[in-house]
Parts: C-alpha cells; structure tokens; sequence
C-alpha cells in the first residue's frame, strides 16, 4: 500500500498518470485489484472503488523514476 500526497515530488502524479493510463484500458494485461467500500451517512448511501497494482515491473519503473 502506498499513500502519496501532492507534495511529494513527481511521484504522485506518476500515480496519478499511471492509474489514468491503466483506467483507461481496463487494466488490460496489469495485475491489479479492486476493492469496493460502501459508505452510509446522512440519508446517503454511496460505493467507491480502491484499486491496487501488484504489477513488479510497475511498481520497479516507479521507483526507478522517484529515484
């Protein structure tokens, strides 16, 4: 698990570009997971999705950026 804020250098949008790339394929050939929470409150009931990637190479290319 890796929690970013936008503060941290370029790492955080290399997420944010990378699960944009991937969303938009579908996760098309990338080891991910998807993890749906529902939230209640307020007379409101409402989903939302967390996704993972597990890919090594993903995550390696990341890191080799960041570096």
């Amino acid at each position: 698990m890796l929690a970013l804020k936008a503060n941290q250098n370029t790492m955080y949008q290399d997420v944010v570009d990378l699960f944009g790339d991937v969303l938009s394929t579908g996760f098309a050939e990338m080891e991910h997971d998807i993890h749906r929470s529902v939230d209640k409150g307020h007379g409101t009931t409402g989903t939302s999705p967390d996704w993972t990637i597990s890919d090594p190479t993903c995550i390696a290319y990341l890191n080799v950026k960041e570096a």
